[in-house]
């Protein structure tokens, strides 16, 4: 942990990020954190940034998702994307076709024309890969997004 947080204090430098009072960045919500292979309850997290995984157990009522990494690399793709565009990916037009094509297992590509940087738009496509087995590992996210550091 500490190491990423080392990371994020120098993107914040390196980017001339005014760290004053006003910007606080809220890595992680614990209070909603589980051990991966713990059952996940579905009906307490922020669906806008779940993982397909976890909407589809939710419209199920399955209360048998289990955690994963990948589950979180779907939500940092998501605020990947909010930090590039400075605007979160769904809104409730595109969220609810997002949700229609994940239950109907048609694929899912993200539109990402608005960022400019084409590593970031590789590294964000990866992450907000629908199938889990497919969804970048932190590896291979380091690699493409942060290869030149």
């Amino acid at each position: 942990m500490t190491l990423s947080l080392s990371d994020a204090l120098r993107w914040c430098h390196e980017h001339h990020v005014d760290g004053n009072g006003q910007l606080v960045w809220k890595l992680w919500n614990f209070g909603h954190a589980r051990f991966v292979g713990e059952t996940v309850d579905t009906s307490v997290t922020t669906v806008t940034y779940a993982a397909p995984e976890i909407l589809n157990g939710r419209k199920k009522a399955d209360a048998n998702v289990l955690a994963s990494v990948s589950m979180d690399r779907w939500s940092l793709g998501l605020i990947l994307y909010e930090l590039h565009t400075k605007k979160t990916y769904f809104s409730s037009s595109n969220f609810a076709e997002f949700q229609l094509a994940s239950e109907e297992g048609t694929a899912f590509e993200p539109a990402l024309e608005a960022i400019q940087e084409n590593d970031a738009r590789k590294a964000i496509r990866g992450l907000l890969e629908t199938d889990p087995e497919k969804r970048y590992t932190h590896e291979t996210l380091r690699e493409v997004y942060f290869g030149k550091l």
